[in-house]
């Protein structure tokens, strides 16, 4: 009966243990856990330099910039702000404060599996799009002045295109005059 026991209790008490050690680590490494963080930190300062001049590539370039890069940018710099205070007292500066170093330690290292996330995500983005090419409104005859000079040879033009044997249509004349209607 006591082995029946000890049996159905073991998998339960593993589990608060390794819970117990789990979360203490927050408190009793809670200085290297600051390091790493600080070290992620500066990785993902270098990283988002870097993307920041991938990005100015892009513009010069006359691409459009996605969105998704100008957040990832904006997500590393809230990232990069954290502070990383370590040091917090109590009892009047004797002893440390346990409670701050779990909670502490606990969003740091949330943070810096955030900043290793988010490297990863920056190494897949595609940071610019091509520009839409200029559409035929840009181009429209919406300012055409229209000649009387011109009027002729528009009609010979047309009358020209409106026939199934020609293949080939040109328009002659002088050099830099507008030929084009």
């Amino acid at each position: 009966m006591a082995s029946f026991l000890t049996d159905l209790a073991k998998p339960y008490v593993e589990k608060l243990i390794n819970g117990v050690i789990a979360k203490s680590s927050y408190i009793c490494c809670f200085m290297c856990i600051a390091k790493d963080f600080e070290e992620e930190k500066a990785r993902l300062e270098v990283e988002r330099t870097t993307f920041k001049q991938r990005i100015e590539v892009a513009t010069r370039r006359g691409e459009d910039v996605q969105a998704n890069a100008l957040s990832w940018v904006e997500e590393a710099d809230k990232l990069i702000q954290e502070d990383t205070k370590t040091k917090q007292k109590c009892f009047f500066e004797f002893c440390p404060h346990c409670i701050w170093r779990y909670r502490r330690g606990k969003v740091l290292a949330n943070k810096k599996d955030h900043i290793k996330e988010l490297m990863e995500a920056g190494k897949e983005l595609t940071i610019g799009l091509p520009t839409r090419l200029p559409d035929v409104e840009r181009y429209s005859s919406q300012h055409y002045m229209h000649f009387k000079s011109r009027e002729s040879k528009y009609i010979e033009l047309l009358d020209e295109l409106k026939d199934d044997n020609n293949y080939m249509i040109g328009l002659q004349g002088m050099g830099a005059q507008e030929k084009l209607h």
